[in-house]
């Protein structure tokens, strides 16, 4: 049962750190705020689940079924995994080597469309997928846990 919690807490961690991220990067685009509202509501939305299975963890020790519930939150982990990975690209598809010209460069970028509309669908997309599998690990661990 000790790994089922370990998990829980490695997921939850990681999830909240890729939700802090994510809404930096949200916030920092401007003049577009129709267009980063989806995106934004599902990362509330994530951060959220994830606080639920946060205070689950301690009724997650005692649960009955540790085998579906370790498989539900491993999936989770999966799909964070892949949503670390896509903000990890966005991320360094956005770092300037620090010159004034590109610094200039960038900032005119920014000023005509200030992200590239594919990453917000792709991550709104990713996003979806951590709140699914999210959800299901909630719910598999209420279906195992002890009231």
């Amino acid at each position: 049962m000790a790994d089922i919690l370990g998990t829980v807490v490695g997921v939850v961690s990681l999830g909240l750190q890729l939700c802090s991220g994510i809404t930096k990067y949200l916030d920092g685009v401007k003049g577009h705020r129709e267009d980063i509202a989806s995106a934004s509501r599902q990362c509330q939305s994530l951060e959220a689940f994830l606080i639920q299975l946060r205070d689950m963890q301690s009724r997650i020790a005692g649960a009955t079924n540790g085998d579906a519930i370790e498989r539900a939150v491993s999936s989770v982990n999966a799909e964070l995994d892949g949503l670390r990975t896509f903000v990890d690209e966005i991320r360094r598809s956005e770092d300037s080597s620090g010159s004034f010209s590109e610094w200039i460069s960038e900032r005119k970028k920014q000023a005509i469309y200030p992200f590239k509309r594919s990453q917000l669908d792709r991550l709104e997309t990713q996003l979806s997928k951590a709140n699914e599998a999210l959800q299901t690990a909630i719910q598999v661990a209420q279906l195992y846990v002890r009231k």
